[in-house]
């Protein structure tokens, strides 16, 4: 029974001895600044992988700590696993101290495509003073026009760091001041959606790497119910 056991540590032992560790860098766009580091057995279990990390671990700009954005990784090089940014997301409690009462909240979801053919789900915010139905219609439609349009003229990492920075939503919020009084326009969300299913679980330098579970059990089969046939052949349910 020790032999056993032995024998089942010493291989996962081994297991681990196998991997390396790959350092993670942003894109060009981001100065390729350090992301992070994680292990691997070989280079390409790295593709596809995803961090994420706020924003201001990247910038260094303490104001921007309320975003967090996503990078995948496409491709390694040595030992290093280049990445493309993927999208972002502002906290929810950062969205909580925006909005206050007897104000407006519209909020719109669209699908854009980019000019280097990817689609990007973006969620944006209009906070304003209390408008009625038709004016928030209004809001929405140029909330739509705007991210749509943009994205037509610009590829995705460009795109997405103009909905990030804030460069989209001050265009909107130009034209939208001519409907109501605009407090302000946030992007809240964004994604890329035609990127590849296998997304697996990223390790972050210092934290310690997260092992997908597995389900070693057999799944049980589904048990078949006979429908009861009367004696005058007919079935009762």
């Amino acid at each position: 029974m020790a032999e056993v056991q032995s024998k089942k540590l010493k291989a996962t032992v081994d297991k681990w001895k196998k991997k390396r560790w790959y350092t993670v860098l942003a894109p060009a766009s981001f100065d390729r600044q350090l992301l992070g580091e994680t292990p691997a057995a070989k280079p390409n279990l790295l593709e596809n992988r995803t961090i994420e990390i706020t924003l201001d671990k990247v910038t260094g700009d303490r104001k921007q700590r309320h975003i967090t954005t996503t990078f995948q990784v496409v491709r390694v090089e040595g030992s290093n696993a280049h990445t493309e940014l993927q999208g972002h997301e502002i906290k929810q409690s950062y969205l909580s101290r925006l909005i206050r009462r007897r104000k407006s909240k519209v909020d719109t979801v669209c699908t854009a495509l980019t000019r280097d053919k990817k689609q990007v789900r973006v969620k944006a915010l209009c906070l304003a003073n209390l408008v009625p139905k038709k004016e928030e219609s209004e809001l929405r439609r140029i909330m739509d026009d705007e991210l749509m349009g943009s994205a037509k003229r610009r590829d995705a990492d460009q795109y997405i760091q103009e909905l990030i920075f804030g460069t989209i939503a001050a265009r909107i919020f130009k034209r939208a001041k001519n409907v109501a009084i605009i407090k302000r326009i946030e992007i809240v969300k964004s994604r890329i959606l035609n990127t590849s299913k296998e997304k697996k679980e990223f390790v972050i330098e210092g934290a310690a790497p997260v092992k997908p579970e597995t389900n070693t059990q057999p799944a049980k089969p589904e048990a078949k119910v006979e429908p009861e046939v009367s004696n005058a052949g007919n079935t009762t349910q």
